[in-house]
């Protein structure tokens, strides 16, 4: 039950789908929800997802639009869950830029 928890290491799910289907070479799987819960376990997909969330919840963001702005952030990590993508990394980047720079212009005036 550990490697369910904690995974088997990065790269081990190319091995795992290799011998699964019987063929030499590298076979990486289409989803990356099978390979985050393959490599790094139940624990390790958690914090994954909790890396997106919590800065959300630390900017200040008015309480009506914070349910949008999660919302947002769920579908966009279930989107990459499916397949791979830099769109998680660049939606955070961007809500970050935008309620840091709103909050600065509020302290300004």
């Amino acid at each position: 039950f550990l490697p369910l928890f904690l995974g088997t290491g990065l790269g081990s799910a190319s091995i795992a789908t290799s011998q699964y289907i019987g063929q030499y070479g590298v076979h990486n799987p289409n989803a990356q929800i099978i390979r985050s819960f393959f490599e790094s376990g139940i624990v390790g997909t958690v914090v994954f997802i909790m890396a997106f969330t919590q800065p959300l919840r630390s900017l200040y963001i008015p309480r009506q639009k914070i349910k949008y702005v999660m919302l947002y952030m769920f579908f966009i990590l279930g989107a990459y869950f499916g397949h791979r993508s830099g769109a998680p990394y660049i939606f955070l980047g961007i809500t970050i830029l935008i309620y840091t720079y709103k909050q600065h212009v509020q302290k300004k005036y």
